[in-house]
């Protein structure tokens, strides 16, 4: 199928999602891990275009992969996210994590900064809050 003069990018991005359900819930064979091997050989990973249309890439081409939906949406005009949703991610996990691509994953690309201007002041009653709060998730 990515082999062909016109590739068929919305099917092969199907397809891969199709695969990688299955993965899911058997467990990888010799085959399996051969057949996966011989794809992670070629372009494969559709990466739909910001000026429209679709490319294939291969593994180690330039990309990031949508695993987190706020930084999905952080990224999308840059042209560099690969056409799946973060739930196709999802599922698609166990195939990226066998052929090697989870460093591409936005959520270990992007290192995340919080700052506060010098002149700012601290809120009593929302501090209480988060406080209340951050307790409950680690009582």
């Amino acid at each position: 199928m990515v082999g062909n003069k016109s590739p068929d990018y919305d099917n092969i991005r199907k397809r891969l999602v199709d695969v990688s359900r299955m993965l899911t819930t058997t467990k990888l064979d010799k085959a399996t891990k051969d057949s996966l091997s011989d794809l992670a050989a070629s372009k494969f990973l559709p990466k739909r275009l910001v000026g429209g249309g679709t490319t294939l890439l291969s593994r180690h081409d330039a990309y990031a992969i949508r695993d987190h939906a706020r930084y999905g949406s952080a990224f999308e005009e840059h042209d560099i996210l690969l056409d799946f949703s973060v739930e196709e991610v999802q599922i698609m996990n166990v195939m990226f994590t066998h052929i090697g691509v989870k460093r591409y994953y936005l959520s270990s690309l992007v290192i995340e900064k919080s700052t506060v201007e010098e002149d700012s002041e601290e809120d009593d009653s929302l501090t209480q809050q988060l406080q209340v709060k951050a307790y409950a998730l680690y009582w």
